[in-house]
């Protein structure tokens, strides 16, 4: 009666342990263009490692992107179950909730770095009694991928402007 005792009382802190073990290996951004509404998209993707015995669950990612101090980006990533011993891969499809200023604008064009930060906050769980929270924070430069369409919006500006008015008084 002892032993089990025993291990009743430290199995809990096991299962701390192995959430605490639990990694994310890598997380990058893949692709970054423009869809039909004119909105900027953002593809990526992301490997979390579980080198334990048990099985983990991660209850979710959340995600936040933010440029200059203004939120562009936010989602949650649901449920990602991972085996003892493997890793699972998830990805990020999404919408950037961005129109550039048009100091952003001339950064862009000239080829300046326009930073977007992206916090990424895992939550893992065992049996969803015992929850530990990881962060990682990676960053893009949005100016670069940003640059044709930026540059292709102020070519028509321009041209708009230099149409001749036609209509007489």
């Amino acid at each position: 009666i002892l032993g089990m005792f025993i291990l009743l009382s430290i199995f809990p802190l096991y299962q701390l342990y192995v959430l605490n073990s639990i990694e994310m290996l890598d997380f990058k951004i893949t692709k970054v263009g423009m869809n039909r509404n004119l909105q900027f998209t953002i593809d990526g993707n992301g490997t979390i490692s579980n080198p334990s015995a048990i099985p983990v669950t991660i209850k979710e990612i959340h995600y936040k992107g933010i440029i200059k101090e203004e939120t562009v980006l936010e989602g949650t990533i649901e449920t990602i179950k991972i085996p003892a011993g493997e890793t699972a891969s998830f990805s990020l499809n999404d919408e950037i909730d961005w129109v550039p200023d048009q100091e952003t604008m001339v950064l862009i064009a000239a080829g300046k770095n326009v930073t977007m930060n992206i916090n990424i906050d895992v939550d893992a769980a065992y049996l969803y009694f015992f929850t530990v929270t990881g962060h990682k924070e990676i960053s893009l430069n949005l100016g670069k991928a940003a640059r044709p369409y930026v540059q292709a919006q102020m070519a028509k500006i321009t041209n708009i402007m230099n149409v001749p008015n036609f209509r007489t008084l």
